[in-house]
């Protein structure tokens, strides 16, 4: 499953322009903004990213932030074997200035909305993009954060809802008017796999004790619990001996393998080698 390299992208042209008719007054002159979006698919999941809207407040230090709304989610493709309703993803975002010292006094925030009072919707860990300073010689800013989105046919409809805000810092008077009047920035969003992050897998009698797209485990997005890895499904027989592995090496305890219940029509687990499995079941 892992093997999926999908991008998409979407870039957005905004303006923090201004010139200075006082030393206390700007006008604010904005230049023209579009959107791109550009989408590959493979043969697992497409992302999606939805049409962005903001509040069009023209930045300048009477009115800092200017603030993004758009929603991401996955949509499986008919013939992948992978069927879980949230998926692993990774969205980044990329601002770059046209005058490097912008980079310096702007502060993006990031922040995805989880359903609230679930744990992905009080960890920040979860939920929020952290990004790194202002590259010296380009101005460039960008943050990453790899975890897991809903499921929808369109993001905007049942996708999850992500907040973006472009800040400008505190900056002298001299200094905004004379570099930073005319200073626009490009941001860029792509939302794509993450290679390199491991997750979780029901093994057993089903699959042969191997790891398989099928039987992918995702995290649990609506636990209020903690963090819990999930696998939904009916297509595991009553009395099937399984474990849950994790690609980190952890695997479920318990006394011998588990054996799947009557009616199954789920997988659970906290990722925790200490901890075996539990079930949901139909009646």
């Amino acid at each position: 499953m892992k093997k999926r390299n999908l991008i998409v992208s979407l870039a957005t042209l905004g303006a923090v322009a201004a010139v200075a008719t006082s030393a206390a007054l700007y006008v604010v002159k904005p230049e023209d903004e579009s959107i791109h979006i550009g989408v590959n698919t493979n043969v697992d999941v497409n992302y999606l990213i939805s049409d962005v809207t903001d509040d069009e407040t023209l930045i300048n230090p009477t009115t800092p932030t200017r603030n993004y709304d758009f929603s991401i989610a996955g949509k499986i493709n008919e013939t992948s074997a992978f069927k879980q309703p949230y998926v692993l993803a990774k969205l980044t975002v990329t601002i770059t200035p046209s005058v490097a010292s912008l980079g310096s006094y702007i502060t993006p925030t990031c922040k995805l909305n989880y359903t609230e009072g679930t744990h992905f919707a009080k960890t920040e860990s979860l939920n929020t993009i952290t990004f790194g300073e202002a590259a010296a010689e380009t101005g460039v800013i960008t943050g990453s954060l790899t975890t897991y989105i809903r499921v929808a046919d369109d993001a905007s409809v049942g996708g999850t809802a992500v907040d973006l805000g472009i800040t400008l810092n505190t900056v002298d008077d001299e200094i905004f008017v004379t570099t930073l009047a005319n200073a626009t920035y490009d941001v860029k969003i792509d939302l794509t796999t993450d290679e390199a992050y491991e997750v979780a897998y029901v093994v057993g009698d089903m699959n042969g004790w191997t790891a398989s797209d099928a039987y992918e485990m995702v995290a649990n997005i609506e636990s209020t619990t903690g963090f819990e890895w999930m696998w939904l499904g009916t297509t595991i027989a009553e009395g099937t001996e399984l474990k849950a592995m994790h690609e980190n090496g952890a695997w479920s305890d318990g006394d011998g393998n588990s054996k799947a219940p009557a009616n199954m029509t789920g997988v659970y687990w906290t990722g925790d080698d200490r901890v075996p499995v539990t079930y949901s079941h139909s009646n």
